[in-house]
Order: C-alpha cells, then sequence, then structure tokens
C-alpha cells in the first residue's frame, strides 16, 4: 500500500518476483482489514536520506506487523534487530524473504507496539 514511483518501482518489481505481493490502494474498513492480513510491513522511502516518515512505523505498530525498513541513522527508542529490521534498499527483497521465513517473526511486531505503544507514548515524548 503505497505510491510505487522512482526507487520504489524496482523494489516491489523484486519483491513480487520472490512472490511477495503489495496491498492494494484502499481506505476505511478494506484498509484496516488489508494491514490485519498483512505479515510484514517493508518501508521503502521516495527519498534517499537515512531518516523515516513515521507513518509505517505506527502502523505496523498499530497492527503488530513486523517491519523492514531502510536504514536509519538513529532509530531512538527503537532497537533495530529487536523491533525491526533494516537493509539497504537493493537487499530488501531478499531480506523481506528471510524475515517471513524466520521462526517466530511476529514477535518482532508484538515488540514494537510495546516500545511505541506502552513504552514511549506520544504522550511521554511531547510531555
Amino acid at each position: 500500500m503505497s505510491y510505487a514511483w522512482g526507487r520504489r518501482q524496482e523494489l516491489y518489481g523484486q519483491l513480487s518476483r520472490r512472490g511477495l505481493s503489495m496491498g492494494p490502494a484502499c481506505f476505511g474498513a478494506e484498509r484496516a482489514r488489508v494491514l490485519a492480513a498483512s505479515r510484514l510491513m517493508v518501508n521503502a522511502q521516495q527519498y534517499t536520506l537515512a531518516v523515516v516518515a513515521p507513518l509505517r512505523f505506527a502502523l505496523a505498530a498499530a497492527y503488530k506487523m513486523p517491519l523492514l525498513t531502510e536504514a536509519l541513522h538513529d532509530p531512538f527508542p527503537l532497537v533495530r534487530g529487536e523491533d525491526f529490521d533494516e537493509a539497504p534498499l537493493h537487499e530488501m527483497p531478499d531480506k523481506a524473504v528471510e524475515m517471513l521465513r524466520r521462526p517466530g517473526i511476529e514477535a518482532m511486531g508484538e515488540r514494537l507496539y510495546e516500545r511505541l505503544s506502552v513504552e514511549w507514548t506520544f504522550r511521554r515524548r511531547v510531555s
């Protein structure tokens, strides 16, 4: 569920060739259904900076979904390899397949939820 443009287009093609599919563009109840049925969130930016727009992290946490993202400069308060996994864009297709084959990968989504919804709430960060 994202805009397939620029650097994302090749990634989506590579994921598809590995048998993985992207959720359709949708909204409301259909979007909630698609997210709830998804097994992995892949976060590829439209730009090459080592910072991230937080929306996909928030969505992955809300749905307790494991997250694969491009490398981040500083993920605090998140912990690499525990709350999410990361890879350079060109390695993301193979990393996504590896993550989905990893026993117990669902626990990563649970940890992301705990970190962003229990330990580091919005209220705690802004007060």
